[in-house]
């Protein structure tokens, strides 16, 4: 299992990534111009992160707090 950070300027959102997900979605369009008439696909691609436990940090000095979790994970490798 992974661990997630996601930080804005207040919070930081530390949770535990159980699986993630991606899914592609087709849309269809008709065109109708002067030089082409037919139909036009595009394609989008969705991802989704499904994580069960997390924490959120609210932090004044947020730069203090984010460098210490860059310590941490500077000094620490998966086996």
């Amino acid at each position: 299992m992974s661990k997630i950070i996601i930080y804005d300027n207040k919070n930081i959102l530390i949770a535990d990534l159980d699986r993630t997900e991606s899914r592609k979605l087709r849309h269809d369009f008709d065109i109708a111009s002067n030089t082409q008439k037919g139909q036009c696909s595009v394609f989008e691609n969705e991802y989704r992160a499904i994580f069960k436990k997390y924490k959120i940090i609210h932090s004044i000095s947020l730069k203090k707090q984010l460098k210490k979790i860059e310590k941490i994970f500077k000094y620490h490798k998966e086996g």
